[in-house]
């Protein structure tokens, strides 16, 4: 009975199977994250696309439209700060209505060396071929939150940029290494080359203090080099802009680094127009994605525990009914035979029906004692067995047999005519000896006393059973395997 009331048993198979559906809600909880990664990564890389296209217009406007002439006394301011000169659009505006007013989204900043600041100077000309992309500059930079600034370089030895903090802080060494065909902005910068990437990096040069990416597309005029478009990309906006993940996402040079062993769907970012050698990962931290998903499956776990207490609960209630159940039958059961035993027998008899008439017999095997000697005690449980199988085999489903004791049974049958009573039990009688041969070489033999009384003269089944066994020693006094009416 151990496997039926084992209380660890009780309580370690539900949660099992509560830990399997926490474990499967888990792995879907991973699965998702899995997929808003991949969604993450596909939006990062549509805004690189849309960062391409701003350098590609730029690039085309320079080229094509850009390229007038006019007088920057009349439109810019010009100061000279720390050897640097510093111009920015002149803005005089009075009242808040002015027609003139929309000027004041012009944000930009163009930096030079101190020549620059003087209009005979021929930089202060040079700069005229491009002052008109200073506005499409500060234009743009102003469309995307993660974009910090939009510059142009030219080897000459001036930027354009937008917001004007962006190079408001460069110096006379920048200027100078702007200049140098040697600084490694201009490296792999050819003609027919896609769009440089530069970073994960602080631009020093710029005195940014944020980790950027830059993407660069040279400007060429007639297969000659003239500068370069940088467009900054703040990457913690870029890539945090997804408030759901607990974890971070990453951003590396495979060329300078390679990814971590912990990294999580690492992912390789690829587009024709720009050359690329980066990827992204998910920085995966599983006690904090395990919070995480406390937190949004609460409802479900408080579901999960709940049904968990109320199994474990039936499961006891099962437990202690099937216990009660099974102790209660050690009371009224012979553990030999599964007969009832007496106590077991007289109950029945309280609480059944009966017919018109009942049959107490008192059935004995014949020389049991011999059988114990020759054969040994284990035979002579068999023998009993058998007797008590036999015997229940042979009576109907509303009759029963018990066990008294020892070699010695007692049976109950009812019926509405004595004479079917009588020839029940000599049937069953015949049967046990005649099949006996298998339980125990050369058999054995049944003596019984039976006594048949009216169902109104069941009162007293103490007196009926001493009158049945009263014939039963007759029936063994007088020569054995009979039966005593």
């Amino acid at each position: 009975m151990k496997k039926y009331f084992s209380i660890k048993g009780r309580l370690l198979t539900p949660l099992v199977f509560a830990f399997a559906l926490v474990g499967m809600l888990f792995e879907g909880h991973v699965r998702q994250l899995e997929r808003e990664l991949s969604d993450e990564y596909e939006r990062i890389e549509r805004e690189f696309f849309r960062a391409s296209k701003m350098l590609t217009i730029l690039d085309y406007s320079l080229n094509n439209y850009i390229k007038v002439r006019q007088s920057l006394i009349l439109s810019h301011t010009a100061k000279i700060v720390n050897g640097v000169c510093h111009m920015r659009p002149k803005l005089e505006i009075d009242a808040g209505d002015s027609p003139n007013a929309h000027l004041r989204a012009l944000e930009y900043i163009i930096v030079g060396d101190k020549s620059l600041c003087d209009k005979n100077s021929s930089l202060y000309h040079e700069v005229g071929f491009r002052i008109a992309l200073a506005p499409v500059i500060s234009l743009l930079h102003d469309l995307d939150d993660y974009l910090i600034g939009v510059h142009y370089v030219d080897p000459s030895g001036y930027i354009i940029s937008s917001p004007d903090t962006l190079s408001v802080n460069a110096t006379t060494d920048v200027l100078e290494q702007i200049q140098s065909p040697s600084w490694d902005v201009y490296q792999d910068l050819g003609e027919n080359q896609p769009i440089k990437v530069r970073g994960p990096t602080i631009l020093q040069e710029l005195q940014s203090t944020e980790n950027l990416i830059s993407l660069m597309l040279p400007v060429y005029s007639d297969h000659q080099f003239e500068g370069v478009i940088s467009l900054n990309i703040m990457l913690d906006k870029l890539l945090n802009a997804n408030q759901r993940f607990v974890g971070k996402l990453h951003f590396i040079d495979t060329q300078r680094e390679s990814l971590p062993t912990n990294a999580f769907q690492p992912h390789s970012l690829q587009d024709e127009g720009i050359s690329f050698h980066h990827a992204m990962y998910y920085d995966m931290h599983w006690g904090n994605e395990l919070y995480q998903f406390v937190s949004l499956k609460r409802k479900t776990l408080i579901l999960i525990t709940v049904m968990y207490v109320l199994v474990v609960m039936s499961f006891l209630f099962m437990n202690t009914r099937h216990a009660k159940s099974y102790y209660e039958g050690l009371a009224v059961r012979d553990p030999l035979t599964g007969l009832r035993n007496r106590r077991g027998f007289q109950a029945f008899i309280e609480h059944s029906p009966h017919q018109s008439y009942v049959a107490i017999a008192m059935f004995d095997i014949d020389n049991f004692k011999a059988i114990n000697d020759h054969f040994g005690h284990d035979i002579g449980d068999d023998v009993i067995r058998y007797t008590g199988d036999q015997i229940r085999c042979h009576i109907r489903a509303t009759d029963t047999v018990a066990r008294y004791g020892g070699e010695e049974f007692v049976l109950y049958l009812t019926a509405e005519r004595k004479s079917y009573l009588k020839k029940t039990l000599i049937r069953v009688k015949g049967a046990l000896c005649d099949e006996s041969g298998t339980v125990v070489e050369g058999g054995f033999t049944i003596s019984g006393g039976v006594e048949i009384v009216a169902c109104s003269e069941l009162h007293d089944i103490d007196d009926i059973l001493k009158s049945a066994d009263e014939k039963l020693y007759i029936a063994k006094k007088s020569g054995k395997n009979q039966l005593i009416f």
